[in-house]
């Protein structure tokens, strides 16, 4: 993408987490009370999701043609947005995110693929805690996750010895399998690692009910 749409996209994400932009939902990893300044309140902010109904510049990432016209000949017919989410990784402690399947995360289509699109706003690399994957992965299927740092897969049961490192330029964008193992190590860099994630499906395919999720 565009080094204009990765700023507009940056200034909408900024906005919402400002209250210029309201409506999106927003997780951080501290009470709001304990924030100064607008930069204490950005570096404490872990993720911005649920925007796609109240951030037309947001939405339109998620739409952007090349990535559509991308996804529609991966699953074959017309797609729809399933999830949208931007991962916010800041400087000096950005936490890790375990190794798990993005398909565990949600009652998403398990009729059909879903695809994962991340799409950087900085330079993720490897000081600052880009995406790690192990390839091929998602052949194996759905795998227990467990609550422990997080909801994840467990440890040894990640063929970490084929674990791949997919550093990205802003705008980059890393398309991968909804069941594919991946995760981020912790950023103790300088520098912020801030992505947009946005999942998808075919346009028929359906979602599981909470009960058919839970059990599975």
């Amino acid at each position: 993408l565009t080094s204009e749409e990765i700023q507009t996209t940056i200034d909408a994400l900024m906005d919402i987490l400002s209250g210029a932009s309201k409506g999106s939902k927003i997780q951080f990893v501290s009470k709001q009370s304990n924030f100064r300044t607008f930069e204490e309140l950005e570096l404490a902010a872990r993720k911005v999701y649920d925007f796609m109904s109240h951030e037309p510049r947001l939405e339109a990432i998620a739409h952007h043609c090349s990535i559509l016209n991308f996804m529609e000949k991966l699953l074959g017919e017309p797609v729809k947005v399933v999830q949208d989410q931007a991962i916010l990784k800041p400087p000096a402690g950005g936490a890790e995110k375990p190794w798990h399947q993005d398909m565990a995360y949600g009652p998403l289509a398990y009729n059909k693929p879903v695809i994962g699109a991340c799409i950087a706003l900085d330079p993720a690399e490897l000081d600052n805690g880009c995406m790690h994957v192990i390839p091929h992965s998602h052949r194996d299927g759905r795998v227990p996750h467990y609550a422990e740092r997080d909801w994840q897969i467990c440890d040894t049961s990640v063929q970490v010895s084929r674990d791949v490192a997919v550093p990205l330029k802003p705008g980059g964008v890393l398309i991968f399998s909804g069941l594919l193992h991946h995760g981020t190590p912790p950023n103790f860099s300088v520098k912020r690692r801030r992505s947009v994630q946005i999942h998808y499906a075919a346009e028929s395919a359906v979602k599981l009910t909470p009960q058919e999720y839970k059990r599975m």
